[in-house]
């Protein structure tokens, strides 16, 4: 069963308008992504528990086309690039005789450097500027170099934030 990860992402942005309703933003984040998985095997009438965590970092580039619905709503699409930066994995197993906890082998070199995706999102900016946002990232592209599993990173961002 696998779980995904409640993160962080922080960053900037710059929203270029080009008409009353429609802008180009580009943005630049560092977003902290992953997922953990559990499972459990039975081998020789014992029952191992397995659970894995994965954490991993980008440095993501979207490009959104805003479309302001009137001054305050709006919606966003468009599409994102994100560059690894790092991955912490760990790994626990347990049976009914010791637990065993550690880190995995660095899994970095098993990841494709490079992600794709496109953004959808709706936003609120209030008159003082400040922002609140939601945006679902459809990943685009497998983010593993094998060919036994493909994993596409999808998921959900909240953000807030102020426009100067």
């Amino acid at each position: 069963m696998a779980n995904n990860r409640t993160a962080f992402h922080f960053g900037g942005l710059v929203e270029f308008t080009l008409s009353d309703k429609f802008a180009i933003q580009p943005e630049l984040y560092y977003s902290s992504e992953g997922s953990s998985f559990k499972d459990s095997f039975i081998t020789d009438d014992n029952v191992i528990d397995m659970e894995t965590n994965i954490n991993v970092n980008y440095i993501s580039l979207p490009v959104m086309v805003k479309y302001n619905i009137n001054k305050n709503v709006f919606f966003e699409a468009g599409p994102q690039m994100d560059f690894l930066v790092s991955v912490d994995s760990k790994m626990q197993a347990s049976d009914n005789l010791y637990a065993e906890a550690g880190d995995l082998e660095d899994i970095k070199d098993d990841l494709d450097s490079n992600n794709y995706g496109f953004g959808i999102g709706i936003g609120y900016k209030a008159d003082n500027g400040i922002f609140l946002n939601t945006r679902y990232v459809l990943g685009l592209s497998d983010i593993t170099k094998n060919e036994i599993v493909a994993i596409k990173n999808n998921g959900f961002h909240f953000s807030i934030g102020l426009i100067l």
